[in-house]
């Protein structure tokens, strides 16, 4: 009987110990979403900078760096066939 209640209690507190590990994981990713998020809008606003700076501009290595598509390189919508009446 003991034995029993001793593997019972190893059971629980492992038990425990996920479910532990499980709220710190979650809180953690929370963490990291914020910092995601607010990342994205810091290289947004850098975006902005470099395309409006006369130095650089929007068709320069580095706007195409940050990843952006430099304007030289975009192409209009899909072509649209004329219709016939």
């Amino acid at each position: 009987m003991a034995t029993l209640e001793a593997q019972l209690d190893t059971a629980a507190k492992a038990r425990e110990k996920v479910r532990a590990a499980e709220v710190r994981l979650s809180a953690l990713r929370l963490e990291r979403r914020k910092a995601e998020r607010e990342l994205a809008r810091l290289l947004v606003k850098l975006g902005y900078a470099v395309q409006g700076d006369p130095a650089h501009g929007g068709d320069s290595a580095f706007y195409t760096a940050l990843g952006y598509v430099p304007a030289s390189k975009r192409h209009p919508g899909r072509p649209r066939k004329k219709r016939v009446p």
